[in-house]
């Protein structure tokens, strides 16, 4: 089965985000709260917004941040073949594994919005 997360960075919530790093990389949270804990200003033209909540395409730490999220919970995956390259996956094994791997994607991208 190959996956595709729509909109994948929009998805994932820097509060998320800096939960994980506070479990699980202690070491680097200091570092990466400084750089990313603010809200962002972006220009579209003359128009401007603010964001708060999502890890911005074009954020140096954008991929790091999203493949960390990814990271956490398809460790749990059942299926053999189980990889991952930023938002894309391949996976394979028995279809009940993969399906209940499918399940878990779901209900994780729920607990990151």
């Amino acid at each position: 089965m190959k996956v595709d997360y729509k909109n994948a960075f929009n998805m994932a919530r820097k509060d998320k985000f800096l939960e994980v790093l506070l479990d699980k990389f202690l070491s680097i949270y200091p570092f990466v709260y400084h750089c990313d804990n603010d809200e962002s200003l972006q220009f579209h033209g003359n128009n401007s917004n603010v964001s708060q909540q999502s890890i911005l395409q074009g954020d140096p730490l954008g991929p790091v941040m999203f493949c960390i999220l990814l990271h956490c919970f398809s460790i749990s995956m059942e299926s053999e073949l189980n990889i991952w390259f930023l938002d894309d996956a391949s996976l394979e094994d028995d279809p009940s594994k993969v399906w209940n791997d499918l399940n878990l994607i779901i209900s994780s991208r729920k607990k990151l919005d």
